[in-house]
C-alpha cells in the first residue's frame, strides 16, 4: 500500500447503500476487510491522489478547483457519486473517501508567508507611526547607519567609508530599483564571505526589535532634530560607536 494513503482506524459512518457498516475494518478510508474489490477501488482512488499531489508545479488554486472532478474521476467502477441537495455524496462512504480526500489535498498546498519586507511594515507603524515611517530623509540616514555598522563590525575602517563616500558622490546618481538591487547582490556576497545567514539574521532582528518597541520610541524622541545622527552627540559619548542602532 502506498505509505501516503490514509489510515482510518474506526468502522465507516452507517449507510443505507451498505448495510454492513459494522463489518471489521483494516484499510483504507473504512473499506471492509473482506471486499477486496472495494479495497482495490480505494487504493485505486489513493494512488491516484499521490499522483495528483506529486505535481508540486500546479498552483494551489488550480489544484484545488480540480479536487472534486479528479475525485469522481477516480472513485471506481460500482461506487455512485451522485450528490445530494446540500452538496454531500448520497453514498456515504464515497463522501467520507471525499472527506479523507479533501484533507490529503490540504496538506499538500503550500502555506502562504508574507514578502519580509511587508512583516516589517507593521512594526515600522507600530514603532514611528506613519508620518516617521514613510519620511524618506530618517529611512536613508537610518539604513546608511545600519550599512556602516555593519562594514565597521566587519572590519571595515572610517578612512575607507570616508574615501568611498567621497567617491560614491563624485559620480552621476543612479536609479533607486537598481541600486537596491545592488544593495541585494552585495549584502548577500558579504553574508557568503562572513559566513552569515542574511535571511535568517533579518528574522531574527526583525523578532528582537518587536520586543524593544518603547525604548526605540524613547530613543527617537530624544533624537536631534534636523540631524541625521540618532542621538545628540557629546564629548564623551561613546554610543555612536558601539553599533547598537535601534532607532531605526
Amino acid at each position: 500500500m502506498n505509505d501516503g494513503c490514509f489510515i482510518i482506524d474506526q468502522p465507516p459512518r452507517p449507510s443505507h447503500d451498505n448495510p454492513n457498516h459494522d463489518a471489521d475494518v483494516n484499510c483504507i478510508t473504512g473499506f471492509p476487510s473482506n471486499d477486496d474489490a472495494t479495497f482495490a477501488a480505494a487504493q485505486r482512488v489513493c494512488d491516484a491522489h499521490n499522483a495528483a499531489i506529486s505535481h508540486s508545479a500546479v498552483p494551489a488554486s488550480a489544484a484545488s478547483e480540480d479536487e472534486r472532478t479528479s475525485f469522481e474521476a477516480t472513485v471506481g467502477a460500482g461506487r455512485n457519486p451522485a450528490r445530494g441537495p446540500n452538496g454531500d455524496y448520497v453514498s456515504a462512504y464515497v463522501q467520507n473517501d471525499w472527506e479523507v480526500w479533501q484533507e490529503r489535498a490540504a496538506l499538500t498546498q503550500p502555506t502562504t508567508v508574507q514578502p519580509f519586507q511587508a512583516r516589517v511594515q507593521p512594526w515600522l507603524m507600530e514603532c514611528f507611526g506613519e508620518m516617521i515611517a514613510g519620511d524618506r530623509e530618517e529611512r536613508n540616514h537610518r539604513f546608511i547607519e545600519e550599512a556602516l555598522e555593519l562594514v565597521q563590525a566587519c572590519g571595515c575602517t572610517a578612512s575607507e567609508a570616508h574615501q568611498l563616500v567621497d567617491y560614491v558622490f563624485a559620480r552621476p546618481v543612479g536609479e533607486k530599483a537598481q541600486e537596491v538591487g545592488g544593495v541585494m547582490v552585495t549584502l548577500a556576497a558579504l553574508c557568503l564571505a562572513q559566513d552569515l545567514d542574511m535571511a535568517a539574521a533579518g528574522e531574527t532582528e526583525l523578532a528582537r526589535i518587536w520586543t524593544k518597541v518603547e525604548q526605540i520610541r524613547a530613543k527617537q524622541a530624544a533624537k536631534p532634530k534636523h540631524s541625521p545622527l540618532p542621538v545628540a552627540p557629546e564629548p564623551d559619548d561613546t554610543s555612536l560607536e558601539t553599533g547598537e542602532g535601534d532607532a531605526r
